[in-house]
């Protein structure tokens, strides 16, 4: 087992994400002067099933999560714009509140992470998404070609709760998530066309359509 700095959310991170974070928090400030520290600056992001991110007290949080590396920090005056990439998802074991000033957690890795996906799994995931915003009347703009960006965009545009953004996260791979994704569009597609919802909400989010 390894051990990760953990920064609790209120949002799932999928792999291959960028992720800006406004860091304000004690606890969160003095994660990041560790990471500034660190010759390798990897920390663990959780969503939390209850409770809240910033504050006292434990939140009750998911067991699986994506670690991130810090690419940049700008300061600003009273908080500070932390920049990473989300990499591989890991498992939480055990987490530890007396170790650091932040939360810490000892992880074991997922297996079998891999980052790319076939072609035609790719286009089904796209496809599905596409027949969802014909029945809802919603547009997108384009879709990024990384599979991982891919599942997090549309994923991302369905805006499900939580818990089922969560098993996407847990679902497995590049490839497990795309199916995954799929399977939902489908759902989604076949309960709006059912009740005759449309909207124009439906869209991915710009900031998962980068390179």
């Amino acid at each position: 087992m390894e051990s990760l700095p953990l920064f609790p959310l209120g949002s799932v991170l999928l792999p291959g994400v960028r992720l800006p974070l406004r860091v304000f928090e004690p606890r969160h400030l003095a994660l990041t002067a560790h990471l500034e520290r660190s010759d390798d600056p990897v920390f663990g992001v959780v969503a939390i099933r209850r409770g809240r991110e910033v504050g006292a007290g434990m939140p009750d949080l998911y067991e699986v999560g994506c670690a991130a590396r810090m690419t940049a920090l700008v300061r600003h005056e009273g908080h500070l714009l932390l920049e990473a990439v989300a990499e591989r998802r890991f498992r939480i074991e055990s987490v530890h509140e007396e170790r650091a000033p932040y939360l810490v957690a000892d992880v074991t890795w997922a297996d079998g992470e891999q980052d790319t996906a076939p072609d035609d799994l790719a286009w089904a995931a796209r496809e599905g998404f596409q027949d969802l915003l014909d029945v809802v009347g919603g547009r997108v703009a384009g879709l990024p070609e990384d599979p991982s960006l891919l599942a997090a965009s549309i994923l991302d545009g369905l805006g499900l709760p939580l818990p089922e953004q969560q098993a996407v996260l847990e679902a497995g791979d590049a490839v497990e998530r795309l199916r995954a994704i799929r399977r939902l569009c489908r759902r989604e597609a076949a309960l709006a066309e059912s009740l005759g919802i449309r909207s124009a909400s439906v869209t991915p989010s710009a900031r998962l359509n980068q390179n």
